[in-house]
């Protein structure tokens, strides 16, 4: 195998949050406020700005009003644990984004929501948190389907298969694939 990439902004180690972006379905809330999460996994909190740019680029979130995200990463680079919540134009969203990842149990991912909105700023309340947490749970539950079709159980319980991956330098999906065996937080 080869040695793990050392900057955690090279082509190697972006390759990863790359490969494993993933974009939940767009919703449009009876509020007329419309949500989308994001999801990818992360290694260092490096990475994080150079995946915002990633969706911030894209021609269809031109018109996004607000990117509130959070992470939980245990860095392979430093072995620290890292932790971090923006909130953008929505106080307390990014909080709530972190919450779900600390009582999922899920590390080394990076949980984003994007909103769209016309109208005045901080009108939704709490409804806000309401369809942000509903926009995340959506998102991880398809990944974990995704994950658990994907990959016989007995692949996901006997830790990394390691054949399958030789070579390739891309473990993302087995990585998505532990967190998501590591059992179901309603």
């Amino acid at each position: 195998g080869q040695a793990a990439p050392t900057d955690p902004l090279s082509e190697d180690a972006m390759a990863l949050p790359r490969s494993t972006l993933t974009s939940g379905k767009r919703r449009t809330y009876p509020n007329r406020s419309t949500f989308q999460a994001h999801v990818c996994c992360v290694m260092d909190p490096a990475q994080v700005p150079r995946v915002l740019e990633l969706l911030q680029d894209g021609p269809q979130f031109q018109t996004v009003r607000s990117w509130s995200y959070a992470y939980r990463i245990i860095s392979p680079f430093d072995g620290q644990v890292h932790e971090c919540s923006e909130d953008a134009s929505d106080p307390g969203a990014g909080e709530k984004i972190l919450g779900l990842l600390t009582r999922m149990g899920l590390e080394n991912l990076l949980l984003i929501v994007s909103r769209w909105d016309s109208g005045p700023t901080n009108r939704l309340g709490t409804e806000l948190f309401r369809c942000i947490n509903e926009q995340c749970k959506d998102l991880l539950r398809e990944l974990q389907q995704a994950v658990r079709t994907s990959f016989p159980p007995e692949e996901l319980l006997g830790g990394r298969a390691d054949a399958s991956s030789a070579g390739t330098g891309r473990r993302g999906t087995e990585d998505l694939g532990e967190l998501f065996a590591l059992g179901d937080a309603g």
